[in-house]
Order: C-alpha cells, then structure tokens, then sequence
C-alpha cells in the first residue's frame, strides 16, 4: 500500500462513525465520501462495513419518479433537506 493510500485509509478510519454507518465530517453524515470509504473498505476486506455503508449511501438517493433535475441523483450529506423542499 502506498503512502497515500495509507493516509487515505487512515483518515477515512478517524472520520467513520460506526453507530451510523457513515463518515462524518463537521457533524454531518456524508454520502459522497460514504461511498468513496466504501471502495477503500472492499479494498481492504472490510465486505460487510462496505455493504453497511453502501445501505446507507443508498438511502440518500432521489428516487426515479422524484423531480426529473434530481432524480437518481444523492443528496450531499444525510440531514440536507430533500430537493425543491426549501
């Protein structure tokens, strides 16, 4: 493993909040980086935390019938209020 993928590895270990099954960062639950430490999980052999995560990832997803600008789109972080809602 490199220097970098180390580091990559040892921040998103600090950074993941396993009550939640996300990586927080500034007191939000983010889904973008989720899912990125997601990949480092699998890489790692980390199958079920990747699996959790992913879940959780997927939770945050616009469903398809939602509105078409943001359909199949994720939200930024898991408390973001849902699209057009503001």
């Amino acid at each position: 493993m490199s220097a970098l993928q180390r580091a990559l590895a040892d921040m998103h270990e600090q950074l993941w909040d396993d009550d939640r099954g996300m990586v927080r960062l500034y007191g939000l639950h983010l889904v973008r980086e989720t899912a990125l430490g997601a990949l480092l999980d699998l890489e790692s052999g980390r199958v079920e935390r990747a699996r959790r995560a992913l879940r959780e990832v997927l939770k945050h997803q616009y469903p398809m019938d939602a509105d078409p600008r943001w359909a199949g789109t994720f939200k930024t972080h898991a408390a973001q209020p849902d699209a057009g809602t503001l």
